[in-house]
């Protein structure tokens, strides 16, 4: 179980308080003739929100036998798709859990699509914003039309760390750079209502209680506060009789990687064909029945899973780049006139250019064979075969030409020899290249 405890050294009221304050606020806004918007995300702790909301609702229908005469709307309608889903989740929990969902579980036909034509109406509503920053989208929208009426609300949970435009609507009283950030006067209330994220100890030992894992990973940010939470999580995990003694309270190394141990031995097989391979192993762990893994080749992999075998091909030219030959020029020793000498340092000129223009072809075929030589003598382990003007060892591909390039083709399995061959046929043709300037 990974969890942060960068709230953990501080005390907070508990939930059901937090809860009956949100609550509370509301009601008196509502009661007032005033508008709520509580921009959240989409995701996560608005489904936390709409049941603390709906559940009150549902307390007030069976106490005065009426319906709440106050809606909850949605600025997106998409916001209330993943409700959709409760049911496939409940079978992933115990029966006691499943049980409680079901006697909890919220009238999601309580919640209707937003008309924005509402917000220049009188009348009292709840409307769920997002993004959860109000300073776009929908929730700028809202935030501006009921911000300027001290009988309206806006409830604020997430997207709420030091720096942001939420954080400067709570935290500051007299509101006055916020004002100027949305560019509205904001005179009416707010309200924060800390997320999901904000945990404490408590909290944390309760969740270790309940899900009893192997190891407990805290994310931390000052190490006095991880010493701190880890000695108190320990202390209280000991006098619980339904956490195994057992359990690891460590936290993420900020400096590299942070070792798990595996929560228990998982028994692999090898195929015998893996052992055949010279090279690198290259394959897939495949699951099998009664928890064993099986590591096998790519191609038996793909046949045991009857799936179709997909290669990567790449292909690659490189060209030796020019070099001036190394001969000089023997110059004429007869003296000679002024005139001479001018015609002729002019026509010397002209032939250096040209020569330095012109580069000597080399002979493919003894190019070829003496790269042959050389693959044979530094890849001992591999059999080559030559098709044409290539050579072919495994998946890799590699030829040459008389304009001193090399030209080659491998596949992806096969990248690392590939790399071996190419720096092979660069040396054979600078070898080569040397040799032909020097005749």
């Amino acid at each position: 179980m990974i969890t942060r405890s960068s709230f953990a050294v501080t005390v907070s009221e508990t939930q059901t308080a937090m809860e009956r304050e949100l609550v509370k606020v509301i009601l008196e806004c509502i009661a007032s003739n005033g508008k709520v918007v509580i921009p959240v995300y989409r995701l996560g702790y608005f489904h936390e929100l709409i049941t603390i909301l709906l559940e009150h609702w549902q307390q007030i229908k069976d106490a005065s036998g009426k319906a709440a005469k106050c809606p909850i709307y949605l600025s997106d309608a998409a916001m209330e798709y993943p409700s959709r889903f409760l049911p496939v989740l409940f079978r992933t929990c115990t029966p006691t859990v499943q049980n409680l969902l079901r006697a909890k579980n919220p009238n999601a036909a309580d919640l209707q699509v937003f008309d924005w034509k509402r917000l220049q109406q009188p009348g009292p509503f709840v409307l769920f914003t997002g993004p959860a920053n109000i300073s776009q989208g929908d929730s700028l929208r809202a935030i501006k039309a009921v911000a300027s009426d001290p009988k309206n609300l806006i409830v604020l949970s997430e997207y709420c760390t030091p720096g942001t435009v939420n954080y400067l609507l709570y935290a500051d009283p007299e509101r006055k750079r916020v004002s100027k950030r949305l560019g509205v006067n904001v005179e009416c209330g707010v309200h924060y209502q800390p997320c999901g994220d904000e945990v404490d100890t408590k909290s944390i030992v309760q969740l270790v209680s309940r899900v009893a894992p192997r190891q407990v990973i805290l994310d931390y940010t000052v190490p006095d506060d991880l010493e701190f939470v880890k000695t108190h999580v320990q202390n209280h995990l000991k006098m619980d009789p339904a956490v195994d003694t057992s359990v690891v309270v460590k936290g993420i190394n900020p400096a590299g990687r942070t070792p798990i141990e595996p929560a228990r031995d998982i028994p692999l097989r090898i195929h015998k064909a893996m052992f055949n391979n010279p090279s690198d192993v290259q394959g897939m762990l495949i699951a099998e029945p009664k928890r064993k893994l099986m590591l096998v080749s790519s191609g038996n992999g793909a046949r045991r899973l009857r799936k179709k075998k997909h290669s990567l091909f790449f292909s690659y030219s490189w060209k030796k780049p020019f070099e001036p030959s190394p001969r000089v020029k023997k110059k004429s020793s007869r003296p000679a006139s002024a005139l001479s000498f001018l015609l002729s340092a002019a026509v010397e000129s002209d032939d250096e250019e040209d020569e330095s223009e012109q580069q000597p072809q080399a002979d493919a075929d003894q190019l070829l064979k003496a790269l042959e030589s050389s693959l044979t003598k530094w890849i001992l382990d591999l059999p080559m075969e030559k098709i044409d003007r290539w050579l072919k060892l495994r998946t890799v591909g590699v030829s040459v030409s008389a304009e001193w390039e090399v030209h080659m083709e491998w596949s992806y399995d096969d990248e690392a020899l590939a790399g071996r061959v190419l720096g092979i046929a660069k040396q054979v043709v600078h070898a080569e290249y040397k040799k032909q300037l020097a005749q």
